[in-house]
Parts: structure tokens; C-alpha cells; sequence
């Protein structure tokens, strides 16, 4: 809960109004929290963007960064969400868990997700 606390915090620093998801290394939910003001329809997307993230290790940016350079339709394999406002967290190179995010542009959330993952590495 911790995690998805930071996240908070730096979302309500930012003046944005977010959904946050925090799954574990398997991509079972373990903290969420819907900012006053945001949409419910980011409710599902920000869980997914986690669970994509922990599910393949990797940040959901990356997937949306290859589909879109080389048209790729991997948006239709089970799991992947191409989309940015999904990281992993780490402790060296193993991955223990994921954040998620829906609200905002891609930008916004995806330095979010970016910058609290750095903080809990």
C-alpha cells in the first residue's frame, strides 16, 4: 500500500486525478486507490496496465512503443496492454510487483509510473 500511497502523493503534486493499481510479481491486486475526480471508467484500465506489466515484466510503454513503430496488432495477445502507465518495480533486476495508471495523457502517466518505481528500487 505503500507504493500506491507514493503514487498519490505525487499525482496530487501534479495536480492529476488518477486511478492506481498495485499488483504483485504474479499480477494479483494488492492496492487500489481511485482519486477523487477520476474517471471510473480508468477503474479497469489501470488494473490491466499493471497486470500487463507484471505479467511480462516489462514496462506496458515498451509494448505500446513496438506496436506503434512497427504496427504490430499485439494489442489482441491476451495480457499485453500496448499502452504507457504501466512499470514493474524491481530490487536489482528481479521484479516484485507492478504499478498501474488511468486518468490522464500517456505522458503524465507514464512519469508517474516511471518515477515511483524509481523511488521504491
Amino acid at each position: 500500500m505503500d507504493m500506491a500511497h507514493y503514487a498519490v502523493g505525487l499525482a496530487e503534486s501534479r495536480h492529476l486525478k488518477l486511478c492506481i493499481a498495485v499488483e504483485d510479481t504474479d499480477g494479483n491486486l494488492v492496492a487500489f486507490i481511485r482519486m477523487q475526480g477520476a474517471y471510473a471508467g480508468c477503474v479497469e484500465a489501470s488494473i490491466a496496465k499493471a497486470k500487463s506489466a507484471a505479467r511480462f515484466a516489462r514496462n506496458t510503454i515498451e509494448f505500446f512503443d513496438a506496436a506503434r513503430a512497427q504496427n504490430l496488432p499485439i494489442g489482441f495477445v491476451p495480457g499485453i496492454l500496448p499502452s504507457a502507465g504501466g512499470a514493474v518495480f524491481k530490487q536489482g533486476e528481479t521484479v516484485v510487483g507492478s504499478i498501474g495508471t488511468s486518468g490522464d495523457t500517456n505522458e503524465a502517466e507514464q512519469a508517474l509510473v516511471v518515477d515511483t518505481a524509481k523511488h521504491f528500487h
